[in-house]
């Protein structure tokens, strides 16, 4: 066998036929979803998500719903969750932290699709006066399948949300706000 091997660099074995499959992937198609969504605030990390930067009450966490209108799966709803760091360093959040989570977009045929998010949370702005805080994320999203025809999904893309909470005295603290994702998607 070896010198099998050592004759394919000399020229004196024909080197074997090499068989390309004849697979065409799927096209690569343009992704856009926005939702207005409410949802709450929590020290809690998302269900089944875990952060290395935190665990257990040092983890905050926004989770989201609402209507959504997306080009896959379509109309429907978005439900999600991103988990942060609740015990950084930075307490007054005057600079960003790490996030990182998941969301299902489900259309009402029953395909779904599944991300995984992962960037920045920051506070854009403090209104004392109101006792509102405006939070901003701005995340990568990663498609990871979803069901029906969306089961073999990928893609990636950008993820932002603003996110308006009122009051924040203790959790669970309401809020509501808007995302988007913006990217590129195939059916596998």
């Amino acid at each position: 066998m070896i010198e099998d091997l050592e004759a394919l660099g000399d020229g004196s074995v024909p080197p074997p036929d090499v068989v390309v499959p004849d697979v065409t992937p799927p096209p690569l198609l343009a992704f856009s979803a926005k939702s207005r969504v409410t949802g709450e605030v929590v020290n809690t990390p998302c269900p089944g998500f875990t952060l290395s930067a935190c665990s257990g009450s040092t983890c905050g966490t926004f989770s989201f719903s609402g209507p959504l209108v997306s080009t896959a799966p379509g109309k429907g709803t978005v439900n999600g969750c991103v988990t942060f760091n609740n015990n950084s360093a930075d307490k007054d959040f005057t600079a960003c932290v790490d996030g990182a989570g998941s969301a299902t977009m489900s259309a009402a045929s029953g395909a779904s699709v599944n991300f995984l998010l992962g960037g920045q949370l920051c506070i854009a702005d403090i209104d004392m006066a109101t006792l509102t805080v405006n939070y901003v994320a701005q995340m990568a999203y990663e498609i990871d399948g979803g069901t029906g025809p969306y089961a073999g999904a990928v893609g990636s893309g950008a993820f932002d949300m603003s996110f308006t909470i009122v009051n924040p005295v203790a959790p669970p603290i309401p809020g509501s706000g808007i995302v988007n994702f913006a990217g590129n998607y195939a059916k596998h």
